[in-house]
């Protein structure tokens, strides 16, 4: 990557000839790491490193001592403590041993994992700019710029790199690997540095972020920090929470990056605020956790997105609809709390839009309303009925349905209003878009 990763021999592996990337195939040796054993050096044998078609990473010692008793008594003992010391880091890496081999002919394998992930060393307390790699972001290959994003102290590029379109386009065949999309680049917009810690809360907030965008998690990692004379501040090996390359489509269109600073700003705003940080944040994490379950079973993601709109709601009817928590206990069903509260936020078109087979369902179910099928649908998951029928296309519109209101919701919190794509559409041109049908502005 950048000249702080010399020490890494082979990372440049990373970017091939026209300055695309791909994750490591092979074993990379670090140079001046020690492996460490209940805190004690050792010297003996050859530290590597590398990730998987996943991003996740790995560390293995080898050792020739011809089956050393020294060396194999400390792989046996059940309270040895392994952990990594990078050559500049002021504390080790602590590791957790997953396999120990020993050949025919003495040599001796050890594989670990970081007991943390990301794994973080610090060299110093403070840094200047670090530069990390985005695994399966956002769709940004339509604009010939990067993205830009600052904070009062911070200044944010991402710049999509050569090849991702063209593996965009085989997104089916690659649909469950980690592809590397981006160049991020972070640097403080003051002269000198800031604290390390700073640095580490823009990464993981960058990354809530871009969740948030994509409907699925987005890995940044792989970076070291340096200070404003060059020299190492702290690695940030590993990556953040990642999901798989390809994920359906879900708000985000890609007209949305025209104005992606003020929503970066807003969603710093309101991932800090008293009042609606901690529920954002949390309903941000069950919706990306049903848009990731779905892909295996619908039923389940189905179930996770209810939770987040049923938080979302509560706390809709709460903080904007004066609902007193005694109110808010009381014999309400989940469908009447998310019907007042798409009411309360001034939804502007019927949620049975684009959902012909799934209005049917609800006719022929009592004239359900849309918030009624939800709870419905939900409960028989939960409890299993045999008097609630459905096929497999009624599942798919529910599931959409869900969703679009959890967006909605979670847009409406944002204070976003702009332009959106309407998930619950399942034909025609995936790029047209519309304003988020919310009348209610805060």
């Amino acid at each position: 990557m950048g000249k702080g990763l010399s020490d890494f021999e082979g990372l440049n592996g990373l970017f091939d000839a026209e300055g695309s990337f791909s994750l490591p195939t092979g074993q990379v040796v670090l140079r001046d790491c020690l492996m460490m054993i209940d805190g004690k050096e050792n010297s003996n044998g050859k530290l590597v490193f590398w990730y998987d078609r996943h991003g996740d990473s790995h560390f293995e010692w080898s050792t020739e001592e011809n089956g050393s008793p020294k060396i194999l008594r400390a792989f046996t003992k059940q309270v040895s403590k392994f952990s990594v010391k990078m050559h500049d880091s002021r504390e080790p890496i602590e590791m957790l041993s997953v396999q120990t081999t020993v050949s025919h002919d003495g040599t001796t394998l050890k594989r670990f994992t970081s007991t943390r992930s990301p794994i973080i060393a610090e060299c110093s307390e403070s840094a200047a700019s670090i530069e990390l790699i985005l695994l399966n972001g956002p769709e940004f290959s339509n604009f010939n710029r990067p993205i830009l994003l600052e904070t009062p102290d911070i200044k944010i590029k991402i710049e999509e790199v050569s090849g991702t379109h063209e593996k965009r386009k085989r997104k089916s065949d690659l649909r469950k690997d980690s592809i590397p999309t981006a160049r991020i680049e972070i640097v403080t917009s003051i002269p000198g540095n800031l604290k390390n810690s700073r640095f580490t809360e823009t990464i993981f907030q960058l990354s809530d972020f871009l969740t948030l965008i994509r409907g699925g998690a987005c890995g940044v990692g792989h970076g070291l920090a340096e200070d404003a004379d060059g020299k190492p501040a702290f690695y940030f090996l590993d990556f953040t929470r990642n999901d798989q390359f390809h994920l359906e489509q879900n708000w985000y269109c890609r007209s949305v990056s025209e104005n992606i600073q003020e929503l970066f700003s807003k969603f710093l705003i309101t991932s800090r605020s008293d009042v609606d940080g901690q529920v954002f944040r949390r309903a941000i994490s069950y919706y990306r956790a049903a848009n990731v379950t779905a892909i295996s079973n619908r039923e389940s993601g189905l179930i996770t997105g209810f939770a987040a709109l049923e938080l979302l709601s509560t706390h809709i009817l709460k903080t904007r609809g004066g609902w007193t928590e005694s109110l808010l206990s009381q014999r309400t069903s989940a469908s009447d709390k998310m019907a007042a509260s798409c009411a309360l936020l001034g939804l502007t078109v019927d949620p049975f839009g684009h959902a012909g087979e799934l209005t049917k369902l609800a006719k022929s179910n009592n004239k359900l309303s849309a918030f009624e099928l939800l709870a419905k649908f939900r409960n028989h998951l939960v409890h299993q009925s045999k008097e609630f029928v459905f096929e497999g296309i009624h599942l798919r519109q529910v599931w959409e349905l869900n969703q679009w209101l959890v967006e909605l919701h979670l847009l409406f919190l944002l204070g976003y209003y702009g332009k959106m794509t309407d998930r619950r559409k399942l034909r025609g041109w995936a790029g047209e878009t519309v304003d988020v049908p919310l009348s209610r502005r805060d």
